[in-house]
């Protein structure tokens, strides 16, 4: 800074050049036409256009929301309406560091809707599926696909996660018709895939036919109607009371085996020959009489399903969740309004983050016994103000 200075002050006492004042300055030359115009609409009069934004090098570019309003790069993409986005550094960052502060529930930063899906394992395709849509018709879904142990053969040649998304588009279209019931759209959904199957000639018979559970609302004549076919869940904030519906009659069938299976410790040899017996158990009972109500291919199941309906000024918050995600209660980590309260905050994701961590915490199942060491995490959350009610 001294050398600067001390530059800046030679320059200041150096005496001004001498022109000879004998030399005339010439003329300007005149300028020549420009062959190109400017048009009426590129006048000073007008108004500017919108620029694109400079980038330095060395920067990033910057965030798509510091754009100009009417700045619309051809390459932006968006989300389709009724599937979940991936996950972005924006909108995932690490649970180390969290970009913003956790909101308090009653705050305006909490509202907005969530919608997502884990998977158990990157190298496993996610079985859940889940959808939202918002407007003439307010509707949501969840479905948790049933696939079992890559072992068992299922006389399908598409697979759970195929199953899953295929009902869910035909269920999302169904309840778009406001005089369908929950169960009539379900049914027809049900039919509709299985119509499809067949004409892949799949073994519709076989006991591993995928299958899966389903949780859905919609908003209907100023009440929010909800469905549940197996152990997913529907809980919701009614006037701050807690709500939860979860069909559990998947959990009477074959409770001696799940009992052996978890005493086992998971991920070993014996725990997964003792898994591949409960669920070939469960597999066979399936919307038996004696057994469980479950989407799959014969749609009276979904007649079967819990329905019901609570005035929609009175629902302040509600969510569907996967049983991957109910093991945030499960395993003791907070109660439902406590997992409300998540949801409604600036930083959701810290639910998926809490339930891996727990998992990881717990590799045997010596805590927490269960059938798999991770299981797909799906969410859908939306508040009261999101939707108008």
């Amino acid at each position: 800074m001294q050398a600067c200075a001390s530059t800046i002050a030679s320059d200041q006492t150096r005496p001004p050049p001498i022109f000879p004042a004998s030399r005339p300055t010439p003329p300007p030359h005149p300028r020549p036409p420009d062959p190109h115009p400017r048009s009426p609409a590129h006048t000073l009069d007008s108004p500017p256009r919108a620029r694109h934004p400079r980038l330095t090098p060395g920067l990033p570019a910057p965030h798509p929301n510091s754009l100009p309003r009417n700045h619309s790069p051809a390459h932006t993409r968006l989300p389709h309406p009724h599937r979940t986005p991936p996950p972005t550094p924006d909108t995932h960052p690490p649970p180390s560091t969290p970009r913003h502060p956790t909101s308090h529930p009653d705050s305006d930063e909490g509202e907005h809707l969530f919608l997502h899906s884990r998977p158990g394992s990157p190298d496993k395709p996610n079985e859940d599926y889940v959808a939202a849509a918002a407007g003439t018709t307010t509707q949501a879904l969840l479905l948790d696909g049933a696939g079992g142990p890559a072992e068992l053969p299922t006389g399908c040649h598409h697979g759970t996660p195929w199953f899953v998304a295929h009902l869910g588009e035909a269920a999302m279209t169904h309840l778009r018709t406001p005089d369908t019931d929950l169960n009539l759209a379900l049914v027809r959904a049900i039919a509709s895939v299985t119509r499809t199957h067949r004409a892949y000639t799949c073994d519709l018979a076989h006991p591993g036919t995928p299958s899966s559970t389903a949780a859905l609302f919609r908003l209907r004549a100023g009440h929010i109607e909800h469905l549940v076919l197996g152990d997913s869940t529907f809980v919701a904030d009614i006037d701050g009371e807690i709500v939860t519906v979860t069909d559990r009659r998947i959990e009477a069938v074959g409770h001696n085996l799940w009992q052996r299976m978890a005493s086992l410790p998971t991920g070993t040899p014996a725990h997964q020959s003792a898994r591949i017996a409960f669920v070939e158990h469960q597999r066979r009972m399936r919307n038996h009489p004696r057994g469980y109500p479950i989407a799959s291919v014969h749609d009276q199941a979904a007649r079967d399903a819990l329905t019901g309906s609570h005035p929609a000024g009175q629902v302040r918050r509600l969510a569907l969740l996967s049983d991957g995600a109910t093991r945030f209660v499960e395993f003791g980590l907070g109660t439902f309004a406590d997992l409300l309260d998540v949801l409604d905050s600036r930083t959701p994701w810290r639910l998926f983050d809490e339930i891996r961590a727990a998992e990881t915490s717990d590799p045997g199942g010596e805590r927490w016994p269960r059938a798999k060491r991770h299981d797909d995490i799906s969410v859908v959350f939306l508040p009261g103000g999101e939707i108008g009610w």
